[in-house]
């Protein structure tokens, strides 16, 4: 057992938010190690940052709140989504479930809603990572090659927190 702290163990390995991470984890029931694969490949570890996808704000840099409300409001416009936040939150409803938790700009409720609706995936696919991981990041080939990644960056979190 390692002597060093949970929050420290898991910053050395790249994680951005150790506690609200590892509080994440907790509250919704999804492996620590699992949720840490998922932010490595999402944001390098738990970045605030704006997605890539090539539509509306793509590369918008670290999201702030003033940010965030311009990217709103070009969503609601245009229909157009854009990953946001340490968890690349996507989906229409899960930005609003972080806003209504108290902002999808802010990491902590952000990372709250990804590892919920991580643990969902998790549940619906009776427990099989691999495919949550896949599904997390959405279908085909390119998902496919993600649910891999994940799964061996799972297998590297799980040993820094053995």
């Amino acid at each position: 057992m390692s002597a060093l702290p949970l929050p420290l163990r898991l910053r050395r390995a790249g994680i951005v938010y150790p506690v609200w991470t590892a509080r994440a984890a907790k509250l919704a029931g999804v492996d620590l190690p699992f949720l840490c694969a998922i932010l490595m490949m999402e944001t390098s570890g738990g970045f605030n940052w704006f997605g890539h996808d090539p539509t509306v704000c793509a590369g918008w840099g670290e999201v702030t709140e003033a940010k965030y409300r311009a990217y709103v409001k070009l969503r609601d416009t245009t229909g157009l989504l854009q990953g946001v936040g340490p968890g690349q939150l996507t989906s229409l409803g899960l930005q609003q479930e972080a806003d209504t938790a108290g902002g999808c700009w802010q990491p902590e409720h952000n990372l709250a809603v990804a590892a919920h609706f991580l643990a969902g995936l998790v549940s619906e696919h009776a427990g099989n990572l691999q495919a949550a991981a896949t599904a997390y990041n959405g279908s085909g080939p390119a998902a496919v090659a993600y649910g891999q990644r994940v799964m061996a960056l799972r297998e590297h979190f799980a040993a820094v927190l053995a």
